[in-house]
């Protein structure tokens, strides 16, 4: 049988009368497992634990690391000294300290030395700056795939300085200790739980070497978070990095999050665990209802499975996403059985291939969970887990209910929206071969549309990290107590904070439904003629655009009034802006800008669309509206877009369309008679 005595401790004495009581119940030998999780994060004290320990209990086996958290028997702590004392009756128990200058052989080591014959569990802690855990399990899997692997990689409370990892005798910043647990009838039960949803686009890792990304998409990983997140939140990596991870996409069945621990000067990231290059990645946002959901479903596995001890390894971005609500996640572990663990910088968590074999993956993000008994005794009973459940009811403020709510349901509406337009332009693509000599046109309007909703979909995704960005700033500052509301300065400091936070948000909401009015009347189908102002024609064009780098400029009369068939002429709008954007993109200008000019007389009105992009080569002026005419060919041009736009002005609007060069530029002109 294996029994458990845990208890959290704020400074050395403390711990030390606990030991004293213990050491009467509990028949110290080489069986006796003594895990230590320690939020002082300091050498001098690992020394005093280490020399308690011997002291108490000089044959035990003694594992520990630094945190950003304790779990104790449901009870999360901060910077206290958290002990497990584990005893083992028909186990056999074998250790070892291992100072890493190689990962990958590191882990070597450690399977050469505790994955023995009968070896049923191996615990790693290593430390969570220096170590690359994904290096050290693919050492480990070259040796033995056939060892369960739990435990977790060190915490500093967020510092992301410098972690230690002990053993009896030794303290590493740079290392592993290990314990191996040898009994080939022990019982295990091992499970883990996510929670983080992939958002927005899918990227693609061009260039990285082990867990250093240096481009994706081709370009610098920090700009695909500035993109996302904004400004703000990116200069602050890799701190808030842990709370929007990565996610790899396809990963033997099990999500696994890549949180950020080091950036360069240069825009590369540091990642804790490797990346490959051609690897499909997302960024991922934490999950409110998604995370405590999963927790349910985990609890009710545990229905009539016999423990008699948990080891719990939690990821630190979990703790400060959920803040008091990661009470909820780990309490309910105490109707199991008595439970001890930590919050960490990576967690190590084994899953079974189809041919049998162990998978080791290097988890960010999650909760993982190890339970173990030696005896067929202490079945989880099913009424003893509903009540735990019951208490995930009322979790969350109506505020944050409500931003989860209508982030989750705006991007199902997005996605949705998205893949009816794309199957549109697949199933068009079926029979493009042999549609494409007699029905050319109305491949490029299908095409344009199926490019536009693209477009229209980048301008959605800004907004809704704006305000996933913001409510997770929030939760890291209150969780990281950068507000003491004791003093009314500093309750006035944080009131000020939220009502500003509020303030975007609402900011953010308020162009995403306007966004999302224009998206709903531009694919109405049958809309006709209308009267509408040129001005509101022209923002709603714009709501497609999502160039940050490039001015928009306007110089129109507001009270400009026309009737035209609007959707059509925002295709034209768009295909002179696109076109304009790209010769911008071309040259590499800094200072891209395109000029809207406005003006009416008696019989027309006269829409001007003027860039700074290098112009159109006189010798090819005279052709950009004829059929199949185009010098983008390399990139995919079809010559259809201005000839397009030309059709819809002369014969759908009764009005023309001329382009000619002007001072570093050109300039569209439309003319549309007043009706």
């Amino acid at each position: 049988m294996i029994k458990s005595y845990n208890g959290s401790f704020k400074n050395i004495e403390e711990l030390e009368r606990f030991l004293d009581k213990k050491q009467t119940k509990i028949k110290e030998n080489h069986q006796l497992l003594i895990q230590v999780f320690t939020g002082i994060i300091s050498k001098k004290i690992i020394l005093d634990i280490q020399n308690s320990i011997k002291l108490y209990f000089p044959k035990a086996i003694l594992i520990g690391a630094t945190t950003d958290g304790e779990i104790v028997d449901g009870e999360i702590y901060k910077k206290t000294i958290a002990i497990s004392l584990t005893t083992f009756e028909n186990s056999i128990l074998y250790s070892g300290s291992f100072e890493n200058r190689d990962h990958f052989y590191t882990g070597q080591r450690i399977a050469k030395k505790l994955a023995k014959d009968s070896t049923k569990v191996v615990i790693i802690l290593s430390d969570g700056i220096f170590t690359n855990g994904e290096e050290l399990l693919k050492g480990f899997a070259s040796i033995n795939r056939s060892v369960i692997i739990a435990g977790g990689m060190a915490g500093d409370n967020g510092e992301l300085k410098e972690t230690f990892v002990f053993n009896n005798n030794e303290i590493f910043s740079k290392g592993a200790v290990a314990v191996g647990i040898v009994n080939e009838h022990l019982k295990v039960f091992n499970q883990y739980n996510f929670g983080w949803l992939p958002f927005g686009e899918k990227f693609q890792v061009t260039n990285a070497q082990e867990n250093i990304v240096y481009s994706i998409d081709n370009i610098r990983p920090v700009k695909i978070y500035e993109k996302y997140l904004g400004l703000e939140i990116a200069s602050k990596l890799p701190i808030v990095g842990i709370e929007f991870p990565l996610i790899k996409i396809g990963n033997h069945g099990v999500n696994v999050a890549r949180a950020v621990l080091g950036k360069s000067d240069g825009g590369t990231l540091q990642f804790a665990g490797n990346l490959s290059n051609g690897e499909t990645v997302q960024i991922g946002v934490g999950d409110l209802d998604t995370i405590l959901s999963q927790s349910k479903d985990n609890l009710l596995q545990y229905i009539n499975k016999s423990v008699e001890t948990t080891f719990i390894y939690s990821c630190m971005a979990r703790r400060r996403f959920l803040y008091n609500s990661i009470n909820l996640e780990v309490r309910p572990f105490n109707s199991i059985s008595r439970n001890v663990g930590f919050f960490t910088n990576g967690e190590f968590f084994s899953s079974q291939d189809s041919n049998g074999d162990m998978v080791y993956h290097l988890m960010n993000q999650t909760l993982t969970t190890i339970s173990i008994a030696e005896e067929n005794i202490s079945f989880v009973k099913k009424y003893e887990i509903d009540r735990e459940i019951a208490n995930f009811q009322n979790y969350t403020s109506n505020t944050t209910k409500a931003i989860s709510y209508l982030t989750n349901a705006v991007l199902k509406d997005i996605e949705k929206a998205v893949k009816d337009k794309e199957n549109i332009a697949k199933q068009f693509e079926v029979n493009i071969e042999k549609e494409i000599a007699k029905n050319r046109e109305k491949d490029e309007l299908i095409f344009n549309q199926y490019k536009l909703v693209h477009q229209w979909k980048q301008s959605w995704i800004q907004p809704l990290s704006n305000i996933l960005a913001i409510t997770s700033a929030c939760k890291l500052q209150i969780a990281l107590d950068k507000f003491d509301i004791d003093t009314d300065d500093r309750k006035n400091d944080f009131f000020n904070m939220l009502n500003n936070n509020m303030s975007k948000i609402e900011q953010s909401v308020d162009f995403l439904s306007k966004t999302i009015d224009n998206f709903r009347r531009f694919y109405k189908e049958d809309i006709g003629l209308e009267s509408i102002f040129l001005m509101e024609l022209l923002e709603h064009s714009l709501t497609f655009i999502n160039e940050q780098n490039i001015k928009f400029n306007f110089n129109c009369n507001e009270n400009i009034k026309l009737k035209v068939y609007s959707n059509q002429i925002i295709q034209v709008i768009l295909n002179i802006i696109n076109n304009s954007v790209e010769a911008i993109k071309d040259l590499k200008i800094s200072n891209g800008k395109i000029i809207f000019e406005c003006s009416k007389d008696e019989k027309f009105i006269y829409l001007d669309i003027s860039d700074n992009g290098g112009g159109i080569p006189e010798n090819n002026l005279a052709y950009i509206f004829d059929k199949d005419f185009t010098t983008k060919k390399d990139k995919g041009g079809s010559g259809l877009g201005l000839y397009m736009s030309k059709l819809i002005i002369e014969t759908k609007c009764k009005g023309h369309i001329k382009a000619f060069n002007i001072e570093n530029g050109v300039k569209f002109r439309i003319i549309l008679p007043i009706l």
